[in-house]
């Protein structure tokens, strides 16, 4: 049998890191290289066009593996506070298994952002732009649901009411910031086909139809991924006292059972106790 173990309490400012590098790397080769103009474009705009992309793509890949573990190593981690807390643990495995399948349709939708380039060709901008909906919608309810988790194990003592009111603020913000950009990123999309600019989105300057929205929509977006971001650092403190074990032996007849938090059920040798 091998057992090792390692502390988890940096994955969330990795992630956070890599994302943010990300962020920035594209913008700024994307500015430098004149793809796009330099006053708040979309975050979509500043990974279109290589080499921007491909730092874009890359970044962005490890940091989609690493939310992923981020992912996982939380709903192991809500499954073992859901133990401790006594009439409401029914309650937390059960929003625990919905963050979960959010928790997939948000990885899909990035996958989807990050790989698929934003271009008109062979209907990419629209796969592009459905795979942002689809990360920033599952996301959002992911971090509300995450956020509710929270206040029920705030009652038990395993996270103070503080961050509660944390999260619910940043998660609050960010679906603000998402409307935001929803209705504007439409309204000044249509703008800019109704005026047929000649040029691209990317390079909407000011004077042009519609700018002010665009900039809303734009604003909007980056604050969002921001937030986003600041949220996914309240787990610092809690990722702290997360040690995964990863516990390797052969299969034997008299385990059947592993409840993923810890404990074996010897179900075969206790029902031959019963029989007998």
């Amino acid at each position: 049998m091998t057992i090792n173990s390692f502390g988890l309490g940096y994955l969330p400012v990795l992630w956070s890191l890599l994302s943010v590098f990300a962020f920035i790397g594209a913008y700024v080769t994307a500015v430098l290289e004149g793809h796009v103009y330099y006053f708040l474009p979309s975050i979509g705009d500043t990974g279109t066009k290589d080499p921007e992309s491909s730092i874009f793509s890359l970044l962005m890949n490890i940091s989609i593996i690493i939310g992923l573990s981020n992912y996982i190593i939380r709903y192991f981690q809500c499954q073992y506070q859901a133990r401790q807390c006594a009439n409401e643990r029914e309650a937390i495995y059960k929003y625990n298994r919905v963050s979960l399948m959010l928790a997939v349709g948000s990885i899909l939708g990035g996958l989807i952002v990050v790989n698929i380039s934003l271009r008109k060709e062979y209907y990419l901008l629209e796969i592009h732009d459905a795979g942002a909906i689809v990360f920033f919608l599952f996301t959002t309810m992911y971090f509300w649901v995450q956020t509710i988790l929270s206040y029920k194990v705030s009652k038990f003592g395993l996270i103070s009411s503080l961050m509660c009111h944390v999260r619910c603020f940043l998660i609050f913000t960010i679906s603000v910031f998402l409307c935001i950009n929803v209705v504007t990123s439409i309204l000044s999309y249509e703008i800019f086909i109704n005026y047929n600019l000649q040029h691209t989105i990317a390079q909407w300057v000011p004077g042009d139809f519609g700018y002010l929205i665009h900039i809303v929509s734009n604003s909007s977006e980056w604050l969002s991924a921001m937030f986003i971001i600041i949220y996914v650092l309240t787990y610092f403190e809690e990722f702290q006292h997360v040690v995964l074990l990863i516990d390797c032996q052969e299969r034997s007849p008299m385990v059947e059972f592993y409840d993923s938090v810890g404990v074996y059920s010897n179900w075969k040798f206790m029902n031959e106790e019963n029989n007998n």
